[in-house]
């Protein structure tokens, strides 16, 4: 395996430092090195999200799924971000890196159905509301779709750049015939 670019690694620090912060300084479900460890667990699978985009987005899933899952049974809600931002990092890498739209398609599903259920089980502080499951799911809508441009724009610059080879190639035979 190829090393990570030095880009994803700042990003997964940068989440890193966001959820070891959270997990420290705001309240939430259990100790504060269990929601670090959890947050180690929702961000650092971002620094492999090129070489396994689709990996990646459902492995954030299902920890963030599991989390969800756990904290239900507890009385405290979650008073931060995270792991959001990783949600959304990882639906941005699945659109723009997976080998088949259609797994990229389904990465973007799993990463909805576990921010909904963060949502719709009340995961974070208040109270679930349609307008909040509306509002992320406009970001998680947006990170993929924004993916997705990135992907067909590289593909038509791909598709360009043959066609114009062709062609020169085919401007070379002719003068040389």
């Amino acid at each position: 395996m190829k090393r990570p670019p030095h880009l994803d690694l700042a990003l997964a620090g940068a989440l890193v430092l966001w959820a070891v912060m959270e997990a420290a300084f705001l309240h939430g479900e259990g100790e504060a090195a269990e929601r670090i460890a959890w947050g180690l667990a929702f961000t650092i699978p971002i620094v492999v999200r090129r070489q396994f985009p689709v990996a990646v987005a459902l492995t954030i899933a299902a920890v963030v799924a599991t989390r969800v899952l756990i904290a239900e049974s507890g009385a405290t809600q979650e008073e931060g971000a995270m792991p959001l931002p990783a949600i959304l990092v990882a639906a941005f890498t699945a659109a723009v890196h997976a080998r088949k739209l259609e797994y990229a398609a389904a990465a973007g599903a799993a990463l909805a159905a576990a921010m909904g259920a963060a949502v719709f089980l009340t995961y974070y502080e208040g109270t679930a509301e349609p307008s909040d499951g509306a509002i992320l799911g406009f970001f998680l809508a947006a990170a993929w779709g924004a993916g997705y441009f990135v992907r067909r724009r590289a593909q038509t610059e791909s598709t360009r750049a043959v066609l114009d080879e062709r062609a020169r190639i085919a401007r070379e035979l002719h003068d040389i015939i």
